[in-house]
């Protein structure tokens, strides 16, 4: 729900054009991927969605928001037998984004830059998520680094395969 303390004045053409986004930290057209995801607040202030609609003054504005990012959820199915039982532990993961600012001027676009985003602890030692940008990741690309055990040097993940992270899906 949107609210305001300063008037609000209909154009003088008979629609209007209405660009709305989510959050409200970002802008509609830009939006710098946060790379601290930890928790379920920062996890849901990286979900940048964006809206466009036109209205007339007797009609409701009505606003179908897209996700203009990917939502990543990796789960732990099973260990090796590299480790002992008692140090089976991850203490935290992080997500390759192939971009940290993202723009949108048409079509979406990324500047390329990527960066690690420290993932959201779903189910402690099994499930992670983070939201990240759009893109291709090319075989043998580093798509994630896993902490395991309080280690200050993380495990390397490489796709075994060209994989594809689309816009708005899950």
């Amino acid at each position: 729900k949107w609210t305001t303390s300063d008037d609000l004045y209909w154009g003088v053409q008979s629609e209007n054009k209405f660009n709305a986004w989510y959050p409200a930290t970002a802008a509609y057209d830009s939006f710098t991927i946060p790379v601290n995801q930890s928790t379920a607040v920062n996890l849901a202030s990286a979900d940048w969605m964006t809206a466009t609609t036109t209205a007339s003054r007797n009609s409701t504005v009505a606003l179908s928001f897209s996700h203009n990012l990917a939502k990543v959820t990796v789960t732990i199915k099973e260990w090796s037998n590299e480790y002992l039982e008692s140090e089976k532990v991850l203490s935290s993961l992080e997500l390759s984004s192939l971009s940290g600012v993202m723009s949108y001027n048409s079509t979406l676009s990324g500047d390329n830059q990527a960066k690690w985003v420290k993932t959201y602890t779903k189910d402690a030692n099994k499930s992670f998520v983070a939201i990240i940008a759009p893109g291709t990741y090319a075989s043998a690309t580093n798509i994630m680094q896993v902490y395991v055990n309080d280690s200050e040097t993380p495990l390397a993940v490489k796709t075994r395969s060209n994989l594809t992270v689309e816009a708005g899906k899950a």
